[in-house]
């Protein structure tokens, strides 16, 4: 293998277009460490010298904006950085490192104009001792000496002015040779002359750009050059060094995304597709051979396809190259003036395709920031979370201590390791199942059994229908598999490949030995957070499947996934439709603290598998199959997966020998999660029915397991004589399953078990005994509701208040903070609120709003109230999370299954068992409001904490307005004594609503003849009467149209979506004050109605969140005016117009009255009526507001916005200034945009949308410079 090092001096990298031109050519030329002078970059500001293939870079900075170097490791290259020195002053950087178990030391100098010697032997100094350290030593950089004046200048200096060089070459000599060190140019090039340096000033070249070697790196050099100076003054000197006895890396093979952006290269592929085809009929061949034959035949013709067009892109530059190296060597060897000319003319020309392509790439670049910046989306959440592990290995630790710096060692350590968890049938440690006891095993136990139309559905063959669908939910740009193939190119050509991947995939579980390399995979592996880096044991794997086999896999999910809820019991959550982890959580939570409240013995197992997925062993995978019903062509589809697949690891780009796998699920199959569902089923039903595991009871509800996916949890009274039970059940299936559990990490929480029964317990298992909580999804499972608030939510808040801490300085919009609280911090907090079924106190969501606000205002004083914020979009707000209500809406999910009569979960049950029988049901308790329930100390607590939020939203009058028409009829019988309703029940009166006609309460002659009760019930109509009648409650209180739409949604599948957002509408005593201030301001009336559509329509117009930061301020009239300011500090500041107008600076004078800037609000109306055909009045409705905008075309209406939002960002611009906007800047900032939104709709091909916005504009006269109007 070889190392490129290469050093140049930049002359200043503060201009962006220098910074990617920089990285462009490191590239391009391949240089795995580049040293950099003169970068000018400031110490203690951040650099922006960023690259994703020069992650690894080193600085040296001045005080202010002057020297400064730099060292950029590529990420391919193996290095461990050990030490670090930068020279206070910027003039030199030194790095000690290893290399493949070697050391090294590399220093970066940039010498000044003076004193040239006793800066060297400084910097020299820092360097270690190569002898005593055994380190190879590279000095390199601008020395500003020229070793030797008369081979390394030209002229060569005479008389008097020959001194000076002389005294410094000798100086240089005598310090590099006390180092033993030499010019490695000059070795290679004894009595050659080149330069890396031009002097405009003296007319002189001079060689002063240089690389110092020590000798045994000397004699490791393959070549040493001078490159050509063309973006800097200075020329690139470069070394590449023959590293002894380290492999190369290896090249994978992968599709380019971005030529399928190309539809003249789709229509090239999409042709060669048809061609293939029409030469290789599908019924002559065997369809994987077929499917294999047509990869290989793609691959080498896109490989063709990029190399051609990499190379008529690149032709000119290098015939460009080429002549100007011709060029260079004239000049060097006889001056004129007009070769200095040519060669003046094609730095220019070359410098001119390098400028170009960066203005191209940063214009993308700039695309990307407006469209994306300050959404929720990768953008942001690079810019919020912290900097990355670094994803190369340097060293890793073979289970006897050796350690492995060389990274084919480190890949195969990796493969060792893996080829053996996945080869447990050829370990002697593991016991080996035998057909016989898987059957045996299986043959105990009484499981659900496919339908004849269950298997009908699923042995059907695969249509290409369901090729196609498949293909279409793939994910774009995820890295593809051994085979290169991306996800994007099944997408660009479905309908050509569908008919080969519909012939493949239906053959391939007749085929008893397809192709091995279908099934092919390549683990990579990321670092465990807060493990050591260097154990195999403690990364967790990725596997990298074809894209052809995830298709494959994709399709069999779909049709397995709607029957595995009548497969698998509902205590399995994993995976399963319908099923969610607070399924699980509540119940065990349930559990816990009834068990202590009740102070009933109890154990609760948290049980940790190790490898779960990767164990499962094949045969068994096979028996499950068959036992549950499946056959033909979907087991054998399913099987073919399992056919001899292998894998290799791919560590810092190098990968190891392949290995068979032969037993584990497929990781990053979609079918593998639910086959492990399947497989789990026999250990949980084996459990189940044991009658030596005790379970734990509630009501009439027994509860042994909880399982979501691998995550088991066991809860058991009697531990003494279940314990030994339940590990001799997973004894028996980990002896025909390859299942295993690690006993020291499984958690036990005991719960009012006896000392002396706790104490033998813990002699005898080794578990992780806990006094308080277990974990189990994420959550501290406890018995009590001080310990779940404690070890859950109060974490969490301190985790939220250093996350925001954090990222309180980062530059993030005022929008960009609100996204990042939705995306970021929402999720997390939801989760906790959904598994978590408790009574959260008020307090917690005060700190929370707190801490959110301070995040948003940066600690300064909020300008928008809170709530106001929190409204909808399409509602006057942000759509900034109200977290109450979030937690409000997490309770009236659950609430809902209680009305889920199909497939109910385990919990609801559990709590419905502890209500008596003769209690009413849930869906009927809720409209009793709280103060007249009975019986509901017998609720479980989790049951009460749902019903409190119900309360507070339907219940919140204390009864001031009657009961509700759906209150129970028989609910009465629990508060008046010796109230008798059966008569009436049977006659059909059911709500408190039948007793009633147009609000009216009705007298029994109306019960009496319109539901026919018999007279004997007289008495009881009397006594129901007479309660109302003191208690105030013979009134029929009728739903809210919000809170009604509450209860349909009830009823429905819902979402905690939908939830909120009807919670969101419900009335509150919110104020608006700066609706009524712009209503004061313009003297109108503005309808809540328009000001809601102003907002929402403002926000579907304007895909930049910049720009539309500055229009939604001015609607919530956030700045700062002379007026305001002048009241607020009325010694310092003045209330008059900015502009030098005289007059008093109002919010409307200095955004629409001020003579000044109705000018410029005058000069866009016309432009406005010319370009959209249709009157536009001028006012400030419209132009500050977005008001009446009703009756103009959707389109029109966004570009008349888009228009009016630049406006106000150019007046936000000159905000406290005495400057103007004018119509060339409109101009200006109006066709950046429509070139920003150009190249996004192409990205998103909605060209359409873009030519109904824009073309008025591009095709105008007033768009003379826009690019986008010329064509491009």
């Amino acid at each position: 293998m070889q190392l490129h090092i290469v050093s140049v001096n930049v002359k200043g990298l503060n201009s962006p277009q220098k910074r990617k031109m920089v990285l462009n050519w490191a590239r391009e030329s391949k240089i795995d460490i580049l040293c950099l002078q003169e970068t000018h970059f400031k110490a203690h500001t951040q650099v922006m010298l960023k690259s994703s293939l020069y992650s690894d870079a080193f600085y040296a900075n001045a005080p202010v904006k002057k020297n400064g170097v730099a060292i950029l490791i590529r990420n391919t290259i193996p290095i461990s950085v050990k030490e670090t020195y930068q020279d206070p002053h910027g003039r030199f950087l030194l790095l000690n490192f290893e290399l493949y178990s070697h050391k090294y030391s590399i220093l970066n100098v940039y010498a000044p104009n003076d004193h040239q010697v006793k800066f060297v032997n400084k910097a020299l100094k820092t360097l270690p001792d190569s002898f005593l350290e055994h380190r190879q030593i590279i000095v390199l950089g601008d020395f500003n000496i020229a070793p030797d004046p008369f081979l390394d200048k030209l002229p060569i200096p005479k008389g008097q002015a020959l001194r000076t060089p002389l005294n410094l070459a000798k100086g240089l000599q005598q310090s590099i040779k006390k180092h033993g060190l030499y010019d490695a140019w000059r070795a290679a090039h004894p009595a050659e002359k080149d330069f890396t340096f031009f002097s405009h000033v003296h007319l002189s070249y001079s060689r002063i750009d240089l690389i110092f070697l020590d000798p045994f790196l000397l004699q490791t050099m393959d070549k040493v050059y001078i490159g050509i100076a063309t973006w800097t003054d200075h020329a690139p000197i470069g070394i590449r060094l023959k590293l002894p006895a380290t492999p190369l890396p290896n090249t994978l093979w992968k599709l380019n995304n971005s030529i399928l952006s190309n539809p003249k290269n789709i229509e090239y592929l999409t042709k060669l597709t048809e061609e293939f085809k029409s030469f290789h009929p599908l019924s002559d061949y065997n369809p994987d051979l077929l499917w294999c034959t047509y990869k290989a035949f793609m691959r080498g013709h896109i490989i063709s396809l990029t190399s051609e067009q990499k190379r008529k892109k690149q032709k000119t530059l290098f015939d460009l190259h080429t002549q100007l190296s011709k060029e260079l060597s004239l000049l060097k060897k006889k001056p004129t003036e007009a070769t200095s000319q040519k060669v003046t003319m094609l730095k220019g020309k070359i410098n001119d395709i390098n400028a170009e392509k960066v203005a191209y790439q940063l214009l993308l670049l700039k695309q990307k920031y407006y469209s994306d910046d300050n959404k929720c989306g990768r953008l942001l959440t690079n810019k919020l979370r912290e900097a990355r592990a670094k994803s190369r290995i340097e060293s890793i630790k073979t289970t006897d201590g050796k350690k492995l710096t060389n990274p084919t060692q480190i890949a195969q350590e990796f493969a060792k390791y893996y080829s053996t968890l996945y080869n447990l049938s050829n370990d002697p440690h593991t016991p080996q199942p035998t057909q016989t006891e898987i059957d045996s095993f299986l043959d105990s136990l009484s499981l659900p059994i496919l339908t004849q139309q269950q298997r009908e559905h699923l042995n059907q063959p695969i249509s290409a229908d369901e090729v196609t669908q498949a293909i279409k939910i793939l994910k774009n740009n995820k890295a593809p598999g051994p085979d290169g193939f991306t996800n994007n190119f099944y997408k660009k050509l479905v309908p050509n490949l569908s008919p080969l991947l519909t012939s493949l995939f239906n053959n391939l579980g007749a085929n008893p030995s397809p192709r091995a390399e279908l099934f092919q995979a390549i683990i990579t592996t990321i670092p465990k957070p807060g493990k050591d880096p260097n154990l195999v044991t403690n990364y967790r794997p990725i596997s990298l499947l074809n894209s052809d086999i995830k298709i494959y896999a994709k399709i069999l999910a779909t049709r397995l996934n709607p029957l595995l809820q009548s497969l698998i019991v509902n205590d399995q959550v994993g995976f399963v439709p319908n099923r969610q982890a607070p399924d699980n959580t509540r119940k065990i939570i349930n559990i816990a603290r009834y068990a202590n409240s009740n102070r009933v013995p109890c154990l609760i197992l948290s049980l940790d598998a190790e490898k779960a997925f990767n164990r499962v062993a094949w045969p068994f995978i096979k028996a499950v199959l068959l036992k549950f019903g499946f056959s033909d062509f979907f087991l054998d589809s399913t099987l073919a997966l399992y056919t001899k697949p292998s894998a290799k690891i791919l560590t810092n780009g190098f990968s190891s020998t392949p290995f068979f796998l032969t037993n584990g699920t497929r990781q990053g199959c979609p079918l593998s999660p639910l086959i492990f569902a399947l497989i789990m089923e026999p250990l949980a039903e084996t459990i189940r029915k044991s009658s030596k595991v005790q379970g734990y009871t509630i009501g009439s509800q027994t509860c042994k397991t909880s399982l979501f996916a691998d995550n088991v949890i066991i809860t058991i009274t009697d531990p003494s004589k279940s314990l030994p039970a339940l590990f001799q059940i997973i004894k028996q299936f980990s002896l025909v399953s390859f299942y295993k559990i690690n006993t020291t990490k499984t958690e036990a929480l005991p719960i009012w078990i006896p000392n002396h029964i706790l104490s033998l317990l813990k002699s005898s298992y080794k578990f992780e005994w806990q006094q308080s909580s277990i974990k189990y999804l994420g959550i501290h499972v406890s018995f009590s509701e001080k310990n779940l608030f404690k070890e859950n939510f109060v974490p969490m808040l301190s985790k939220f208040q250093k996350l925001t801490q954090d990222w309180m300085y980062k530059d993030i919009s005022w929008l960009g903070r609100i996204a990042a609280i939705k995306c970021n911090l929402l999720p997390k907090i939801l989760y906790l609120f959904r598994t978590i079924p408790i009574n959260i106190p008020a307090k917690f969501f005060t700190s929370l709003q707190g801490l959110v606000s301070k995040f948003i205002w940066q600690k300064r004083r909020p300008r928008i109230a809170y709530n106001t914020m929190t409204n909808a979009k399409n509602k006057g707000g942000l759509a900034l999370p109200n977290f109450k209500k979030y937690y409000q809406a997490c309770h009236l999910i659950l609430l809902q299954r209680f009305f889920d009569t199909d497939n109910p979960p385990q919990w609801v049950f559990q709590e419905a068992s502890v209500i008596p029988t003769t209690e009413l049901p849930i869906t009927s308790i809720i409209w009793i409001p709280p103060q007249l329930r009975k019986g509901q100390k017998t609720y479980l607590p989790a049951t009460v904490a749902t019903l409190k939020i119900w309360d507070s939203i339907i219940h919140s009058d204390n009864l001031k307005n009657g009961l509700y028409s759906h209150f129970p009829i028989t609910g009465f019988q629990k508060i008046i004594d010796n109230l008798n309703l059966i008569a009436w029940t049977q006659a059909n009166i059911t709500m408190f609503a039948d007793l009633f006609q147009k609000l009216i309460f009705q007298p029994f002659t109306y019960l009496r003849n319109k539901f026919r009760v018999p007279n004997s019930t007289f008495f009881a109509y009397l006594q129901l009467s007479s309660y109302l009648r003191t208690n105030s409650l013979q009134k029929l209180k009728i739903l809210s149209t919000e809170q009604n739409r509450l209860y349909t949604l009830l009823q429905q599948s819902s979402k905690i979506s939908q939830y909120y957002a009807r919670l969101l509408d419900l009335p509150t005593q919110e104020t608006t004050p700066h609706m009524k201030k712009w209503e004061a301001d313009i003297n109108t009336t503005i309808d809540s109605i328009d000001w809601n559509n102003a907002f929402s329509t403002l926000f579907s117009s304007i895909s930049s969140i910049r720009l539309l930061e500055s229009s939604i301020k001015l609607m919530y009239r956030w700045y700062m005016t002379p007026a305001k300011i002048y009241r607020i500090f009325p010694a310092t500041s003045s209330n008059k117009c900015w502009r030098n107008c005289n007059q008093t600076g109002s919010f409307i004078h200095i955004w629409w009255e001020c003579p000044k800037i109705s000018q410029f609000w005058f000069s866009i109306f016309p432009i406005l009526t010319d370009l959209s055909q249709i009157n536009i009045p001028i006012s400030p409705r419209l132009a500050l507001l977005n008001l009446d905008l009703d009756c103009i075309p959707w389109n029109k209406k966004r570009f008349i916005i888009h228009v009016l939002a630049v406006s106000r960002l150019l007046i936000a611009r000159n905000w406290k200034s005495t400057l103007i906007p004018t119509l060339n800047d409109l101009t200006l900032l109006l066709n950046s945009n429509s070139t920003m939104e150009y190249y996004n709709a192409r990205n998103n091909h909605l060209m359409h949308k873009y030519h109904a916005k824009w073309d008025p504009w591009n095709k105008s006269t007033y768009s003379e410079d826009n690019p986008v109007g010329k064509g491009i």
